[in-house]
């Protein structure tokens, strides 16, 4: 939640400083969702999630170097619903999900029971808890889950 003020207010103040140089009115919402969708895609970058994961053909496709602007549009689509997603779970899983898969760094189960106020034996459990609740979230909106972690819409 934190991070998408992050991205409203970069977006807003990116806004602000370019508002002389859009020449037609109705292009501002245009120009807002390609913006907001670049500064997601940044924030996405920054985070430590897909790294976690560790798989070799989400890793190629998040690499500028070796995906097509296609490819990165999709893989910045997925996370956008999946950032959505995670808006949707009870605070406490939004905290411990955050704590361990967007912080900088490994995933540290004794700073995440130091912040969250959990044991650290129940961590793990409760991440498990966690995700589950997040594949039903993103299950309910529509989406499934092939085996190279990618996120299609169901039609």
């Amino acid at each position: 939640r934190e991070e998408s003020f992050d991205v409203y207010g970069q977006v807003s103040y990116l806004l602000l400083t370019n508002l002389d140089k859009l020449r037609s009115p109705e292009k501002l919402l245009s120009y807002v969702s390609t913006t907001t969708k670049r500064e997601v895609y940044a924030l996405s970058k920054r985070s430590k999630f897909f790294e976690y994961i560790q798989d070799t053909e989400l890793q190629e496709q998040s690499d500028p170097n070796h995906a097509t602007p296609e490819e990165l549009y999709r893989l910045s689509k997925n996370r956008e619903v999946l950032m959505k997603a995670m808006a949707m779970l009870p605070q406490r899983d939004y905290e411990l999900l955050r704590v361990l898969f967007f912080e900088s760094g490994e995933p540290d189960y004794e700073k995440a029971s130091a912040l969250l106020n959990i044991p650290v034996s129940s961590i793990g459990p409760t991440r498990a808890r966690s995700l589950a609740k997040l594949k039903k979230i993103l299950k309910k909106e529509g989406f499934t889950f092939s085996h190279s972690l990618r996120l299609r819409r169901n039609k």
